[in-house]
């Protein structure tokens, strides 16, 4: 089950048992984005970028620090491709995943998480290439720490 990606004719508890993989925070968040219209627009990008289980629970807790309205624009960063598969992932992988949204980066014009922003905003781009700025270093700060303290 660890492999599985979903199928058009797999019912919506098959989905959500495919994507949790068995981890309960993860079919928490989950079960929360199926109470947004574009949930189940939101669990397919999950799986086309192979986001399951523990990483879903790690993106949620750790990357969006619990925060619903954060995990919806984050998810929305990377369903407009501000980050490439491999530095999701890369993200995910560390003990402690990094946000990839910095809150103290502040545009003005840019409205709060609750609020309705995406790349139809004419700030968008800014705010994503403000944030890959500030994101991409702290990844690869955090990932070679990894290896160092794995080397040691």
């Amino acid at each position: 089950m660890n492999n599985e990606k979903l199928t058009a004719n797999m019912s919506l508890m098959d989905m959500m048992m495919v994507m949790s993989q068995g981890n309960p925070g993860a079919l928490t968040v989950l079960m929360q984005m199926m109470e947004n219209p574009n949930g189940i627009l939101d669990i397919v990008l999950l799986d086309s970028l192979d986001i399951r289980g523990s990483k879903i629970w790690m993106l949620y807790s750790d990357s969006c620090n619990q925060d619903m309205g954060k995990f919806q624009r984050t998810l929305m960063a990377l369903r407009s491709g501000a980050y490439t598969t491999e530095e999701i992932q890369d993200n995910l992988s560390l003990c402690n995943a990094q946000p990839f949204l910095d809150d103290s980066i502040t545009i003005e014009g840019i409205p709060a998480y609750e609020k309705h922003f995406g790349p139809a905003h004419p700030k968008w781009e800014e705010y994503i290439e403000a944030q890959r700025n500030v994101i991409i270093p702290k990844i690869q700060e955090r990932i070679e720490a990894e290896k160092n303290f794995k080397t040691r």
